[in-house]
């Protein structure tokens, strides 16, 4: 029997553990097996799955190169369907069901549909987009943070050219660096400070115009808390993302609003920077 029959009966052998049969579906994708791509996209549509084999099905789902708009639609509809249930059975968990300290698999498995959702969104796709506003609530740091990455990737690579689209994901934007900067915890804590990262970057890959306003009150936090490293750690993460904008494979011109605007934004954060010349 050759190997790719073997991997298919491991993989749709129902009394094998989860995690064997996903090895199994994992090696089929990994050699672009299409009827593997169809097979995890129909099992993720299924009903009451249990939850082993459907943290193995996202987690193959996220490195499948989805690449027909056919079958990307049918990606986003079919993970976004999964992450709002998901997302709607961890809000209902009881407080003394859940450990702080920990990052429980459905989180993560929530994380990984939110993902590969944001990555199959395609240009202009406004409506797609504003979907993972739906996972922004604030008590939500880590699940917020991911959607909040997924829009600064697409903003990147899809940056606006006018400020009346993408309103409302603006808007959410915005709120959110604006309570991180007004909370003590954004300096103290990882998870508050990678959220207003992410929403910093975010906003600036919009071309949003409320960046520089907003830029200018991050250095009023860093004196207000006592921190030194926001406004150098941030102009470091807006310089990476304007490099790569300047690559010449990038697609986005220099005349840009929002290069010319993230540029600007640079330059008001070094001018407040606590660094040191040479440093």
């Amino acid at each position: 029997m050759e190997q790719n029959a073997i991997w298919w009966n491991i993989a749709r052998d129902e009394s094998r553990p989860a995690k064997e049969r996903g090895q199994a579906l994992a090696e089929l994708a990994y050699r672009k097996d299409l009827d593997a791509f169809s097979y995890v996209l129909n099992e993720l549509n299924g009903e009451q799955l249990k939850k082993e084999w459907l943290h193995q099905l996202l987690f193959i789902a996220e490195h499948i190169p989805w690449e027909e708009p056919s079958e990307r639609a049918s990606a986003r509809r079919v993970l976004l369907s999964v992450a709002r249930h998901l997302f709607s059975d961890f809000r209902e968990q009881p407080p003394d069901a859940r450990d702080p300290s920990r990052v429980s698999q459905d989180e993560v498995a929530i994380w990984t549909a939110l993902r590969t959702y944001g990555r199959l969104i395609a240009p202009e796709d406004q409506a797609a987009l504003n979907h993972l506003l739906d996972f922004t609530e604030p008590q939500w740091i880590n699940i917020c943070q991911t959607c909040i990455q997924a829009m600064g990737d697409f903003f990147q690579a899809h940056p606006p050219t006018d400020q009346s689209s993408y309103k409302q994901i603006r808007d959410r934007l915005h709120s959110v660096i604006d309570l991180q900067l007004k909370s003590p915890e954004a300096s103290q804590d990882a998870s508050r400070g990678a959220l207003l990262d992410s929403a910093v970057q975010a906003l600036a890959t919009s071309g949003d115009r409320r960046l520089l306003a907003l830029l200018k009150q991050l250095k009023g936090a860093e004196e207000k808390y006592r921190v030194d490293y926001m406004t150098d750690y941030m102009a470091d993460q807006l310089t990476d993302i304007l490099n790569e904008w300047n690559q010449s494979d990038s697609g986005v011109s220099r005349f840009h609003p929002a290069f010319q605007q993230l540029e600007e934004g640079i330059g008001v954060l070094r001018a407040s920077s606590s660094r040191k010349p040479g440093r």
